[in-house]
């Protein structure tokens, strides 16, 4: 359980070293607050994780119904957006640090 508001989780050992967010800081905050139905706190802590939870169940059915065959052929273009989403969510991590 949480100690004075904190989470017992090791820290993050890029955000150590460097005084950065890595790419998935935030996630368990903002799943916590999907737990609380706090959405727009949560895209706030980390949009990409948030958006990733709240599309999962779609992408869950989609994935097992017929339209499988037709997803999966085009791995280059889901390969590419999700490396492309990576990279939007760090920059915004980046960005919206308290100055």
């Amino acid at each position: 359980m949480a100690v004075d508001g904190h989470w017992p989780l090791p820290r993050c050992a890029f955000h150590a070293v460097t005084g950065l967010p890595c790419f998935t800081c935030g996630s368990t905050r903002a799943l916590a607050a999907l737990g609380r139905f706090d959405f727009t706190g949560a895209l706030a802590l980390n949009p990409l994780v948030t958006l990733l939870v709240l599309t999962a169940p779609v992408w869950s059915i989609l994935f097992a119904s017929k339209l499988r065959p037709r997803l999966l052929g085009r791995w280059k273009v889901c390969l590419c957006s999700l490396v492309v989403s990576v990279i939007v969510n760090w920059v915004y991590l980046l960005w919206s640090l308290p100055r």
